[in-house]
């Protein structure tokens, strides 16, 4: 995986299923809702938590807007050239934190709340937003940065080998 810096934008170059891709990080603003939306809901169909989770539209453009107020959303794009058109981006993973004065220690910590890289995109992409989302929250004076994993996943383990230490396991039940 190669990054570059443009800006504020992270320019990453993953290998994936059908050879090296070209994507944008960036972060996201309101007119990125709907494909925010349309990868929220994959998020919610294509895990577990559709087991405990009912995707709702309003409910995920109410999240989206309080996430953009109160943290932010990297959105990884590709960059797709087709012969004698201008490039277009797809958006195919998104990185979504919410910054809080954690209840107990007092200082600022951004959570994370869906993390969600298309399957086909998947290879180079999800640890560069990772990456953006870390270099974000050092830059807002975040002193702790909270990641979830399914418990005893690959990405549990993936994160482990970055510096972050397990603590606790949370345990669902729906009630309704």
């Amino acid at each position: 995986m190669n990054e570059r810096h443009n800006g504020s934008d992270l320019t990453v170059a993953a290998v994936g299923p059908a050879g090296q891709r070209n994507y944008i990080i960036r972060e996201a603003t309101l007119l990125d809702a709907p494909a925010l939306d349309t990868m929220g809901r994959h998020f919610i169909e294509q895990t577990d938590y559709g087991n405990v989770l009912r995707y709702s539209a309003d409910s995920m453009k109410t999240l989206i807007k309080t996430i953009l107020e109160h943290g932010t959303v990297f959105i990884a794009e590709e960059r797709l050239q087709l012969d004698g058109l201008a490039p277009a981006m797809t958006a195919v993973g998104m990185l979504a934190l919410c910054v809080f004065n954690h209840p107990i220690a007092g200082e600022p910590y951004a959570d994370e709340v869906c993390w969600w890289v298309e399957p086909l995109h998947r290879r180079g992409l999800g640890p560069a937003l990772l990456g953006a989302a870390e270099l974000w929250a050092r830059q807002k004076g975040v002193g702790m940065l909270k990641m979830v994993a399914p418990a005893g996943s690959a990405v549990g383990r993936y994160y482990e080998r970055q510096g972050f230490l397990a603590l606790e396991t949370a345990y669902v039940k729906r009630l309704t």
